[in-house]
C-alpha cells in the first residue's frame, strides 16, 4: 500500500528534468543565464598572489577564488598561444582531427547553435578571427591594441591617443555588447595582452633601477637577450618581475571592474565566471636568454596557468583544488553549466565533478608543440612530469643549455624541475610513455601550427608587434 505513493513522487520529482532539461540548473533549482570566460593572456600561476606569490598582484582575483574554486594545477596544452587556444577552443589536444593551421571546431557552435548569444572581444594575435577563432561567434573583435609596428618591421612605438590604452578598450566593449545582450541566454569570450611583453606598466618599479632593462621592456631586448647580446644581472631582473607584475595588477583591476560591472547590470548572481591563461612567461627560471619569453620550454613556469571558477548558482565543498586539471576542460565546464550537450565527443570533460568532490584523481596532462628549440612533447601525471625531444630545432636562437632526449622530475620532491631523475627511475618514465600512447606526434607537428602560406599583411603586423614574428 505504501509503494505506490512513493514511486508516484518520485516520478513527479523528476518530472522537472524529464520535460525541461537539468543540465543548466543547480542544487538549488537556479539557473545561470550565461558565461563569461576571461584568458589573461602570459600570466603564469605562480605570480598571483591568490596563488601565494607575496607580491599583492591579484586581490579580486582572491575574492573571486574565495566566491568560487581555484585550481592550484591547472595545465595547459602548449607553452604558447596557438595551440594552446585551439586546444581550448576544441577541448582535444593534437592528434585529433580538429587540429591545423587554423581552428576548424569550437565548443563555441555548439552554444550558438542552441541559440546562445555569443562574443569574443580579443586583441587580435594568435586568436585572430583569421586564424578560425571566431568560430560560432556572432559578433568577433580582433582589438589592434596600442603596440604599432614601424615599416622597418621591427621597431615600436606606443600609441598614446587614447591614455586607457589597449586592456581598457578590451573590456570597455565587453560591457557594452553586455549591456546589449543583458536580457539574453549569452557566453562571452575576453582576452587580453596586457601581461604579454612588452611589459609597459611600472606600478611596482617605484624606487628600483632599470639598468639596462630600461623603464619599460621592449621588444628589441628579447633578440639582444637570447643573441647573448644582453645579459641582465639580479638587480635588473628583479626589475623585469616587478614589470611583469605591474601587469598582472593592471590585468586584476580590470577583471575587479568588470565583476562589479556584472553586479550593476544585474548578471553577478546569474554568470558563470571562469578566469585562466594559454600559457605562463620565462622570468629566467631556466633560460635567462629567454626571459619575458614563452613557447621555448615545457616547464612549469610555462604550463602552469591559473584557472577560477566561480558558478555563483551552486556552493561546492573546497574552494580550493589540489587535484591536476587541463586547460581543455574549460570549454566543456561552460558548455554543461549553460545546459548545452556537445555533439562531438572530447578529450576536455567538465570540472564540476572535481568541484562537486565526486572526482578526487588528478587528471593527466599531455602536450607540447614547442616553437623554439627541439620540438618535445611532455606527459604530467601523478606528481612527475617527463619531457622528451621528438623532432628537429625550431627558431632562430638555439636554447642553452640543449634540452636531453628525455627528462623526468619529480615534481613533489623537486617543483622548481631542476634535478632530472629518468636514469635512476626508467620504469616511471616508462609508464609516462604509456600516457602518451596514441598521440599523433610527428616530426612535422612543428608545421602544424605555423602560420598559413597567404597569411593576411594585418595579422602579421600584429604578431610582429607581440614578438612573435621577428
Amino acid at each position: 500500500m505504501t509503494r505506490f505513493p512513493i514511486v508516484l513522487l518520485l516520478f513527479c520529482s523528476l518530472l522537472p528534468c524529464l520535460f525541461q532539461g537539468c543540465d543548466s540548473s543547480s542544487e538549488n533549482g537556479e539557473e545561470l543565464q550565461g558565461a563569461v570566460l576571461i584568458l589573461l593572456d602570459t600570466v603564469r600561476a605562480d605570480r598571483l598572489s591568490c596563488y601565494g606569490y607575496e607580491r599583492e598582484t591579484s586581490p579580486r582575483l582572491e575574492q573571486l577564488a574565495d566566491e568560487g574554486v581555484l585550481f592550484e594545477k591547472a595545465v595547459s596544452f602548449a607553452p604558447w598561444t596557438l595551440p594552446s587556444m585551439v586546444s581550448l577552443f576544441a577541448a582535444n589536444r593534437v592528434g585529433s582531427s580538429v587540429f591545423g593551421k587554423t581552428l576548424n571546431y569550437s565548443l563555441v557552435e555548439e552554444l550558438a547553435e542552441k541559440g546562445i548569444a555569443t562574443a569574443g572581444i580579443t586583441e587580435g594575435g594568435f586568436v585572430s578571427s583569421k586564424l578560425g577563432f571566431n568560430l560560432g561567434f556572432s559578433l568577433y573583435v580582433d582589438e589592434g591594441g596600442d603596440v604599432e609596428v614601424q615599416p622597418d618591421g621591427h621597431s615600436l612605438i606606443m600609441k598614446m591617443d587614447d591614455p586607457e590604452g589597449r586592456i581598457e578598450n578590451t573590456f570597455g566593449r565587453a560591457k557594452k555588447w553586455l549591456a546589449e545582450h543583458r536580457n539574453e541566454k549569452f557566453f562571452l569570450y575576453i582576452h587580453t595582452y596586457e601581461a604579454h611583453t612588452p611589459y609597459t606598466r611600472t606600478t611596482f618599479t617605484e624606487g628600483m633601477k632599470p639598468g639596462k632593462v630600461g623603464e619599460t621592456f621592449t621588444l628589441d631586448k628579447l633578440d639582444l637577450l637570447q643573441s647573448g647580446k644582453l645579459v641582465f644581472d639580479r638587480s635588473e631582473r628583479e626589475y623585469l618581475d616587478a614589470l611583469y607584475d605591474s601587469g598582472i595588477l593592471k590585468c586584476d583591476e580590470q577583471v575587479g571592474a568588470f565583476l562589479d560591472y556584472l553586479k550593476e547590470i544585474g548578471l553577478r548572481d546569474k554568470t558563470l565566471v571562469v578566469v585562466t591563461s594559454d600559457h605562463g612567461e620565462e622570468l629566467g627560471d631556466h633560460y635567462p636568454s629567454f626571459s619575458g619569453e614563452h613557447g621555448h620550454s615545457l616547464y612549469d613556469e610555462l604550463l602552469l596557468v591559473p584557472l577560477i571558477v566561480h558558478d555563483p548558482t551552486e556552493s561546492f565543498p573546497k574552494n580550493r583544488i589540489a587535484s591536476q586539471v587541463r586547460l581543455m576542460d574549460v570549454m566543456p565546464t561552460i558548455t554543461e553549466a549553460l545546459g548545452v550537450k556537445p555533439g562531438r565527443r572530447t578529450e576536455g570533460r567538465s570540472l564540476r565533478p572535481v568541484m562537486r568532490g565526486e572526482e578526487t584523481r588528478g587528471r593527466s596532462a599531455i602536450g607540447g608543440v614547442t616553437k623554439a628549440g627541439p620540438q618535445r612533447v611532455y606527459a604530467r601525471w601523478l606528481g612527475y612530469k617527463s619531457i622528451w625531444v621528438v623532432g628537429p630545432q625550431a627558431g632562430r636562437f638555439p636554447l642553452s643549455p640543449q634540452p636531453p632526449p628525455v627528462a623526468l622530475y619529480d615534481l613533489r620532491a623537486d617543483p622548481g624541475e631542476t634535478r632530472d631523475i629518468s636514469a635512476r627511475k626508467p620504469e616511471i618514465v616508462r609508464k609516462m610513455q604509456e600516457v602518451l600512447q596514441g598521440m599523433d606526434w610527428t616530426k612535422d607537428e612543428q608545421e602544424r601550427f605555423s602560420l598559413p602560406d597567404n597569411m593576411d599583411e594585418s595579422l602579421r603586423e600584429r604578431l610582429k608587434s607581440l614578438g612573435y614574428i621577428r
